[in-house]
């Protein structure tokens, strides 16, 4: 939480995040209940993705196509340890990419998948970049360790405006496909999960 801002949120990870999307009983449901602390792990994050729910604009998740379809196939969310995160039903998955498709075509959400012949993210990390508070790479469910809670933060404010400004740049570039594109992918995924 104290790595997010206000101003927007920008992401680079195999899955789209959803996170603008999960509600505090979305939350509440995905969390086995069984589990210690749950009440706290909800509250806290529910405090985590309100922040994300209540961005307007600058929403910035740039994902590929084989994570989405992953996704698709399994409803599993790769950043987040299945011990804490149950996967979602097929109504859920499908919602969640309908919401998905809905803010990049009304241009709430920046949604970019990756051309993979030109830019490669690697499974196994997230990233999440702000001009203001820096760079942090999280590990997911690929990484080979399974140490699920593996991060690096870079506060170093040159690198990371660079990762910024090449976050900004990428919806006119040749490393993602169009939004035309993008549209039709989630189409025929949301077809192919119904």
């Amino acid at each position: 939480m104290d790595y997010s801002t206000l101003d927007g949120y920008y992401t680079i990870m195999a899955q789209p995040c959803f996170g603008k999307f999960y509600s505090r009983e979305f939350i509440a449901s995905k969390v086995p209940k069984e589990l210690p602390y749950y009440q706290e792990l909800v509250d806290a994050a529910d405090r985590r993705f309100s922040i994300i729910r209540n961005l307007t604009s600058n929403y910035y998740t740039v994902f590929t196509y084989s994570g989405l379809r992953d996704f698709c196939e399994t409803g599993v969310f790769c950043d987040m340890p299945r011990e804490y995160v149950q996967p979602c039903t097929t109504k859920e998955k499908l919602s969640l990419m309908q919401a998905l498709k809905d803010g990049i075509a009304d241009g709430s959400i920046t949604g970019l998948i990756v051309n993979p012949s030109k830019f490669q993210i690697p499974e196994y990390l997230t990233f999440t970049i702000s001009p203001d508070k820096g760079i942090h790479i999280f590990t997911t469910l690929m990484f080979e360790e399974k140490a699920y809670h593996s991060n690096m933060h870079i506060l170093e404010p040159i690198i990371s405006k660079a990762f910024f400004d090449f976050i900004l740049s990428l919806p006119a570039s040749e490393y993602v496909y169009s939004k035309e594109d993008t549209l039709k992918i989630l189409d025929e995924l949301i077809e192919h999960c119904s």
